[in-house]
C-alpha cells in the first residue's frame, strides 16, 4: 500500500521512486545499527526517502515526504492474512510478531487492520534501540515468549531477516 501511496503521489515516477525509497531504506538501518546511531524508523523512512527523491532529480517536497511516511502507518494487510492468522492460532500456536517499525507503528497497524487479538505479543525493534537483523532484535522473542531460541519458529518475509533469524539461532522459514 506504501508503493501504491507513492505511484498514486508521482504517477510518472513513483514506480521507480518507490523502489529506490525501499532499496535505501533498510540499509539506512542497518547503518544506524551497527553505527549505534538509533533513531525510530519514521525519521530513517524520511532520510531514505528524502536520498531516494534526490538521486532520481525529483522535486519532492516536505508535504510529500510527510504524507508517504505516514503510510508507513496505514498499510494495508495481504488479502488473506486474516484467515491464514485465525488458521494458526486453531492449531494451537501462539503469535509473536517481531518487526522494524517504530511502536506506535506497530501498534497503529495492528488496531487497523483488526489482528492485534491472535498476537501475544507484538515486538517492535525499538524496545532494543536496534533493527533486524540485529542479535538484540530476535532476542526479543526468547525473553517476551520465555522459550529457548530453537523452540521458536521464525517465518521470515526477507532474506536478510531470515539470515538474521537463523543467524542468531531460530528454526526459520521465509514467508509471505
Amino acid at each position: 500500500s506504501i508503493l501504491a501511496a507513492v505511484q498514486q503521489r508521482f504517477a510518472d515516477r513513483g514506480d521507480a521512486l518507490g523502489k529506490l525509497w525501499f532499496a535505501k531504506l533498510f540499509p539506512y538501518t542497518w547503518l544506524r545499527t551497527t553505527a549505534r546511531q538509533y533513531t525510530a524508523f519514521e525519521i530513517i523512512a524520511a532520510e531514505a526517502f528524502d536520498a531516494a527523491a534526490a538521486t532520481l532529480g525529483i522535486a519532492a517536497t516536505a508535504a510529500d515526504r510527510d504524507a508517504l511516511v505516514a503510510a508507513f502507518f496505514h498499510m494495508e494487510p495481504w488479502p488473506d492474512v486474516v484467515a491464514r492468522l485465525d488458521a494458526l492460532r486453531r492449531r494451537g500456536l501462539r503469535l509473536a510478531l517481531l518487526s522494524n517499525l517504530s511502536e506506535m507503528m506497530l501498534r497503529a497497524n495492528l488496531r487497523r487492520a483488526g489482528i492485534e487479538h491472535f498476537f501475544q505479543t507484538a515486538l517492535s525493534t525499538d524496545r532494543v534501540r536496534a533493527f533486524k537483523p540485529a542479535p538484540e532484535a530476535y532476542r526479543l522473542g526468547v525473553a517476551a515468549l520465555s522459550l529457548d531460541k530453537e523452540e521458536i519458529a521464525f517465518v521470515a518475509f526477507a532474506p536478510w531477516d531470515a539470515a538474521g533469524a537463523s543467524w542468531f539461532g531460530y528454526p526459520t522459514e521465509i514467508g509471505r
